[in-house]
């Protein structure tokens, strides 16, 4: 992790967590601390590329910090944007201890110092400026985090993340909405997660075309279009066509958009003699680890010739090699096109755009 002034790990009290004293709204707010700890914090974040390029578990740990950051500017700048109330980020929270948790107290009081000889002129900073340090913000949470994992929901689903999305091969990008994934988060069994699942798939087909709506790279633009037929013959009641047809399609997006060693990686790389090694996902980026862990979960190996018996999971190599009623199924197609939705997503707003950079 990059290193932070006065970042010093204590071993013995790593994993406590101090209690607050008075609530957010209870507590004053000192606004020359607020703004030299939002400058400290952003200006760590974009320096370090924290937001963009740290695995999900140490950037859970770094949000806690950014949550009460938010909720004080909303409290310095109610005043001064005179409406009823600014909108709330619902930022994940997570306590790791110190080990990820970065400790901005030097360059806090190196800019609260810089604001202290001039912030008689905070009753002239135009609300205009407050609004947009807001809106950045709230840019900097959504470039990072999954608009659909929110609140204290979303950390049961990092304790989770493992076994859904690799063990599973559960897509949860994007798709399924909030609460359909907090009682995705809520059970405890594989069988009890496809019982939900199938229960709203109507609505997850929906939000899947709804997303698809929202992609506009001129890269993606053909793609785009076959996973909205996909949704569609879903939604008509053609679940096998729209099985086949997500299942190719993603093999399809893996091959256009990756190099065959990035490929290699996503979906790992095994053979009739040895099988996969599981793949890391602790150092990618949040919406990476989500997206790309389910690909990996969707990608387990399928040897019809070693006696493998057709899953009844969503699995992409026997919805091309297992043509069967075991494998063909209203929710595998359903997991399908989630999973194409998530990966043309991802390629929308991470992917693509770094690479244009």
């Amino acid at each position: 992790m990059p290193d932070v002034p006065g970042n010093d790990v204590d071993d013995d009290h790593a994993d406590q967590v101090a209690e607050p004293e008075q609530t957010a709204r209870d507590r004053p707010v000192d606004p020359r601390e607020v703004i030299g700890q939002s400058v400290a914090l952003a200006t760590w974040a974009l320096d370090t590329q924290m937001w963009a390029a740290s695995g999900y578990q140490q950037l859970a740990a770094i949000s806690t910090h950014f949550s009460k950051l938010y909720t004080d500017l909303q409290l310095l700048a109610q005043p001064l944007i005179k409406t009823p109330e600014l909108p709330k980020i619902a930022i994940p929270t997570r306590a790791l201890g110190s080990h990820f948790s970065p400790d901005l107290s030097a360059w806090s009081r190196h800019y609260t110092a810089q604001f202290a000889s001039t912030f008689d002129a905070v009753r002239l900073f135009q609300h205009e400026r407050l609004a947009n340090l807001l809106k950045n913000i709230e840019a900097l949470r959504n470039f990072t985090f999954l608009p659909n994992w929110t609140g204290e929901m979303a950390d049961k689903g990092l304790d989770q993340l493992e076994q859904l999305v690799l063990d599973e091969g559960l897509p949860l990008g994007w798709v399924p909405a909030t609460p359909i994934l907090e009682k995705l988060f809520s059970v405890s069994s594989a069988k009890e997660r496809r019982e939900i699942l199938g229960r709203a798939w109507k609505a997850i087909a929906n939000d899947c075309i709804r997303v698809l709506e929202s992609i506009s790279h001129p890269q993606l633009r053909d793609q785009v279009g076959f996973a909205k037929t996909a949704a569609r013959d879903l939604l008509g009641g053609r679940a096998h066509g729209s099985q086949a047809l997500s299942a190719n399609l993603l093999d399809t997006i893996l091959r256009t958009h990756f190099d065959s060693g990035e490929r290699l990686e996503i979906v790992g790389k095994g053979n009739k003699k040895f099988p996969r090694e599981r793949r890391v996902i602790d150092d990618l980026p949040l919406r990476s680890a989500v997206v790309l862990g389910g690909i990996w979960g969707a990608f387990g190996q399928f040897w019809p010739e070693n006696g493998d018996h057709v899953p009844r999971n969503f699995s992409r190599h026997a919805s091309a090699h297992g043509v069967s009623r075991r494998q063909y199924s209203r929710i595998n197609a359903l997991l399908a096109l989630m999973h194409v939705t998530a990966l043309l997503k991802l390629l929308s707003v991470d992917y693509l755009k770094q690479r244009a950079a």
